[in-house]
């Protein structure tokens, strides 16, 4: 929508990437990997809780994300996450369904303006809806799902598909049990895996205990899981605890968690660790592909079929100190044969030929405040917006002052009033017929999530200028 908007995110985006590389991550840019000839697709609105063709709910919900909230605030980031600020970059479409391609999901879905993913389209029988009319929080322009139905209950889905995936009529429950699982493949030896972004586990990742690894890559394909991990666990140890006839601690996901790291298992001390017979717990050998793992080591297997054209991170090798992760080194890329799409099955871009793009608008708001005509006032970027107090209340009393008002304000010609005056702050309401600067943040003026401001500003609709009742709160000076 904005190309200011568009640089400052790319600028901030790339330079994480690159770190992580360095780090000893698989990873790469998702845009430059897929291109425009996996443009996600509308697939429909739907009532009610949204199901998906395995028979669960869409299961990893980024849309609630909270930057000040560290139970909400995922470690992992994904394409287009903006690190250390309040700016909520999922909440409009086409954000959710790159973050949730991000995470190795081929599916997204806004409800409530909420992002949800899953990795199999909604259930064939989910009921159609005419009622995804909320404007979006991130561009009001385009909706976002439908009004909540209660304090607990999100409104009507509307969902995307990602058609670099397999098509949905030979995956979920239009496929004969076990008809995937030959496609598993060995990935490397990790320990704990940890599937799902962030360290709170549960989200993204289901678990189980199996009769063995074949019914492990079972249960994984029928829920459209690309990453299997198998661990031999009868009782008491740190895996999931199993019983003797179900022996197989089963992890299924799309993406690694915080805190995984790979190991080499050809060296000690962990060339036995996921070298584990499933059945017995005795020694396996590990060129079978066969084997469990031990001790929170786990073999993960990677099915290709169920993947799609970005590939989430793969950790590397990590660098301990005692038993403590400190880093990772690089460990060989994944054989192509392994990554990027399914090689076998036919993907979706037939399977969705005839529904409609996605709107590529990404959400309006900038991260810096980039005046090309005016470049010293170009170093303010957003920290957030003060959703429950007035436009005097955002900075001290002393200190501050109300720079001017008139619907011709916005961003910029906020900024161009404040930076001469020295002022390291400066705020806009009221769809920028209001802007203040200042020195200090008063007390009240607690910064909060980016999407409660969400007024076009009158002079410029491709910026926001605050909302109700509160003014968007400052930009700081870097």
């Amino acid at each position: 929508m904005k190309t200011t908007a568009l640089a400052a995110l790319t600028g901030l985006v790339l330079p994480l990437v690159s770190t992580v590389a360095a780090q000893g991550y698989f990873g790469g840019d998702e845009y430059d990997v897929c291109g425009d000839d996996y443009q996600f697709r509308y697939i429909g609105c739907y009532d009610g809780e949204l199901i998906n063709d395995a028979g669960s709910t869409f299961v990893l919900n980024i849309g609630t994300y909270i930057p000040s909230d560290p139970q909400l605030n995922y470690a992992n980031p994904f394409p287009g996450y903006v690190p250390n600020t309040n700016y909520n970059s999922t909440v409009a479409p086409y954000s959710c369904a790159q973050a949730c391609r991000g995470y190795g999901y081929g599916y997204s879905a806004m409800a409530s303006n909420e992002c949800y993913c899953s990795p199999l389209p909604p259930a064939s029988d989910a009921t159609a809806s005419n009622t995804c009319t909320e404007p979006c929080w991130g561009d009001a322009s385009q909706t976002c799902g439908g009004a909540r139905t209660g304090a607990d209950t999100v409104g009507a889905a509307q969902v995307y598909g990602d058609p670099s995936f397999a098509s949905p009529v030979f995956v979920g429950s239009n496929m004969a049990p076990g008809s995937l699982d030959s496609y598993y493949q060995y990935l490397g030896c990790y320990y704990q895996p940890n599937f799902g972004p962030g360290a709170a586990q549960g989200n993204g990742v289901i678990k189980s205990c199996q009769a063995s690894y074949t019914e492990c890559y079972t249960h994984c394909s029928a829920y459209g899981y690309p990453l299997a991990a198998v661990g031999y666990s009868p009782s008491g140890t740190q895996m999931a605890q199993c019983s003797l006839e179900e022996p197989v601690s089963c992890l299924c996901g799309t993406s690694f968690g915080e805190g995984s790291y790979r190991v080499d298992d050809t060296k000690a001390p962990y060339e036995s660790l996921c070298a584990v017979d499933c059945a017995t717990g005795l020694a396996c050998d590990s060129t079978t592909q066969t084997c469990c793992g031990s001790n929170d080591y786990y073999p993960v297997y990677i099915n290709p079929e169920l993947t799609g054209c970005y590939q989430p991170q793969i950790p590397g090798y990590g660098v301990l100190s005692g038993s403590t992760l400190t880093d990772y080194t690089c460990a060989a890329p994944p054989d192509s044969d392994l990554i990027g799409g399914p090689k076998v099955l036919p993907n979706g871009v037939e399977y969705f030929e005839g529904n409609d793009y996605i709107n590529t608008v990404v959400a309006n708001h900038p991260v810096f405040v980039v005046s090309p005509e005016d470049a010293p006032y170009d170093n303010y970027y957003i920290i957030g917006c003060c959703s429950d107090c007035s436009t005097g209340e955002v900075f001290s009393s002393t200190g501050s002052i109300r720079a001017s008002y008139g619907a011709e304000n916005g961003l910029h010609v906020c900024a161009q009033q404040c930076a001469p005056l020295g002022y390291p702050y400066f705020a806009v309401g009221g769809g920028g017929v209001d802007c203040y600067c200042g020195t200090t943040l008063s007390s009240a003026a607690t910064p909060r999530d980016m999407a409660e401001c969400n007024q076009p500003c009158y002079s410029n609709n491709e910026q926001n200028c605050g909302g109700a009742p509160g003014p968007e709160p400052g930009m700081r000076r870097v």
